[in-house]
């Protein structure tokens, strides 16, 4: 995970990394980016300072993760972490976004037919765990005024807040730690991996322009079986 200090100069180097015209989300994003000159503040600044807290600390386990807290049944905007503790003992991190986040959580994440429905190595992962914790990671509350910078677009907004946190829990693909962490900043060499394989920033797009990464060669016993 990284430390508190990291957390802004990883928000930095994300945000200059979609503006250079060579990176694979630059017609996406670089207008935009470029349209807000306020928008690295007004990003960092919707992070629950129990984030940052949280990181300070630097024990990734799951009981330690309840003190990150937050409204569970939050009606608007929301990026989350889930921590599910397996039953070989290590913990893994699933980070996620919504637009409803009590709907996300409470009548989808929780509720058995719909993961059932909708198999994932999130899931996968939850069945096969002894304990889990939900937290909020930050919001977008209906109250922001929507000349707040970035907030003509809000889905770009919850997708480069979701790739955030996905870099400092150090959840995601390797693939994309590597390509959009600061270089002198470590990736970890696993397990556990994390467990999101989708790209943050590709939400929103046709599901066959998503960027996926092959996960056979993981170390991960239990990335293994879900693949398997």
């Amino acid at each position: 995970m990284a430390s508190p200090e990291e957390a802004k100069p990883i928000l930095h180097h994300l945000l200059s990394k979609l503006q250079e015209p060579s990176a694979k989300h630059y017609e996406r994003y670089h207008e935009w980016i470029e349209s807000h000159p306020g928008l690295e503040d007004f990003l960092y600044g919707r992070l629950r300072p129990e984030v940052l807290r949280y990181l300070q600390r630097g024990v990734r386990l799951v009981d330690a993760m309840k003190s990150i807290g937050g409204d569970l049944q939050f009606k608007g905007r929301a990026v989350y972490v889930h921590g599910v503790a397996g039953l070989d003992n290590l913990t893994r991190m699933y980070i996620g976004q919504s637009n409803q986040l009590s709907t996300r959580i409470w009548k989808q994440h929780h509720y058995f037919r719909y993961r059932r429905d909708n198999p994932s190595l999130h899931y996968y992962a939850v069945q096969n765990s002894t304990y889990d914790v939900w937290a909020v990671l930050a919001t977008l509350p209906a109250g922001i005024n929507s000349s707040a910078p970035g907030m003509d677009r809000p889905d770009l907004v919850l997708n480069i807040l979701e790739m955030w946190c996905g870099l400092l829990f150090r959840c995601l693909p390797r693939q994309f730690l590597r390509e959009y962490l600061p270089s002198e900043f470590p990736v970890p060499a696993g397990p556990p991996d994390g467990l999101n394989i989708d790209c943050p920033l590709d939400h929103g797009l046709d599901i066959k322009e998503h960027e996926w990464v092959d996960m056979s060669q993981t170390q991960d016993p239990l990335v293994k079986e879900a693949c398997g």
